[in-house]
């Protein structure tokens, strides 16, 4: 199954807290093999691995939460540590990577996530002393924190993944309140402070949870799953997936119902291209004989989606990224059928429509996060490789 989003009980106080963390110095990479492969403009998807990079600051079985881009295609890779220590945050520039753990305020690994604005701040979002928070690492390498500045009230809160604007000055969040109104909020990450919030309203047929969070331009893009059961039988084989599209205020400008019949959608599978269709990947008909693993794309003005393409028997995928060219879609992580061990990345042509052969990664459990850089010349990819003497591996495809 897909995961399920995390929720946790909290309680909100506005208040600047400083921060500082234990820096664990830069580390050499070594330079990655390399191996022909399409380049820019020949039309081709990136199915060649180019290299492969072994990332032990957890140790040889570390594990992965996180990895996503910063605006110069560098990786940025979150660990969950498997002695409960706080977050460790690990960021490459060049061939050189340098490592740090969020100790002082202790940053918790459950719920975070990572954005980078395109001056280099990283923008850290999880909880600290039972508070959702946001830590600034400013490229100079000062380090801050400040609590979310909502009263979100002390019922069942949970959190979408959430998008940094790219100018780093405002965070929009997602909230999954399983009591009242989920909703979406535009924060300043350096003060905490809420500048604008949307709420969905409420529902008889169930909770209205959103997903996942996407700036877009001058959109901000929301997966929406409607219809969630909150009872400890719930199943997502009865939720109706949308996408919800906001101007930056949080103004609704619209909402297209993602599929007619019943499905959800992830926590890592929306991904936006440059004209700004938005792409989803939805887990269809779980529990059927039906169930599948459909992509379905929305044009900005758009009332409707398309599908793209359908993996009839499919259940999982991990993570989905697309090239600004709207050209190539790429799933990781689909259960493969009678090989559910093996890690792949599947390219889908969005302008043909075909979906090409499977690209086998490793032997492994999951992948955790995949991005394509701004020149469009590289697919990086963090996975579990259990075939490896380094289980978490970066993989780069080109």
């Amino acid at each position: 199954m897909l995961p399920s989003p995390r929720l946790a009980a909290l309680v909100l106080a506005a208040g600047l807290v400083a921060a500082c963390t234990a820096e664990e110095g830069p580390r050499a990479t070594p330079s990655p093999t390399t191996s022909a492969g399409p380049s820019p403009g020949d039309g081709g998807p990136l199915d060649a691995v180019a290299g492969e990079e072994p990332l032990d600051e957890e140790g040889a079985y570390g594990q992965i939460s996180e990895m996503t881009l910063d605006a110069d295609g560098e990786p940025i890779v979150l660990y969950a540590s498997l002695e409960d220590e706080p977050l460790l945050v690990s960021r490459r520039t060049g061939d050189t990577w340098t490592t740090r753990r969020l100790t002082d305020p202790p940053v918790q690994e459950f719920d975070a996530s990572a954005d980078a604005a395109d001056d280099g701040t990283l923008v850290v979002s999880g909880f600290v002393d039972g508070r959702f928070s946001f830590t600034r690492i400013a490229p100079d390498g000062t380090v801050t924190t400040v609590p979310l500045a909502a009263d979100l009230g002390a019922g069942d809160i949970g959190f979408a993944v959430p998008d940094l604007a790219p100018d780093g000055g405002t965070m929009y969040l997602g909230v999954i309140d399983r009591e009242t109104q989920s909703g979406v909020l535009a924060v300043d990450p350096a003060t905490g402070v809420v500048r604008a919030e949307y709420r969905f309203p409420t529902e008889a047929a169930g909770l209205v949870a959103p997903t996942v969070v996407r700036v877009a331009g001058d959109r901000v893009l929301v997966t929406v799953d409607r219809g969630v059961d909150t009872s400890e039988a719930s199943s997502p084989a009865a939720r109706t997936p949308w996408l919800a599209r906001f101007d930056l205020a949080l103004q609704p400008l619209g909402e297209v119902q993602l599929s007619e019949s019943r499905a959800h959608s992830g926590y890592r599978e929306l991904d936006v291209d440059a004209g700004g269709t938005a792409y989803i990947a939805l887990a269809a008909g779980l529990d059927t004989p039906d169930e599948m693993i459909r992509v379905v794309a929305v044009a900005p003005d758009a009332t409707a989606a398309t599908t793209v393409a359908s993996f009839p028997g499919e259940r999982l995928v991990n993570a989905m990224a697309v090239d600004d060219g709207g050209t190539w879609a790429y799933l990781a992580g689909l259960d493969n059928g009678p090989d559910p061990l093996q890690i792949t990345i599947t390219p889908i042509d969005l302008v043909g429509g075909e979906v090409s052969e499977p690209v086998l990664i490793c032997e492994g459990s999951s992948a955790e996060g995949m991005g394509i850089t701004p020149d469009g010349r590289s697919l990086l990819l963090t996975a579990s490789c259990r075939d490896r003497d380094v289980h978490p591996t970066l993989i780069t495809l080109r």
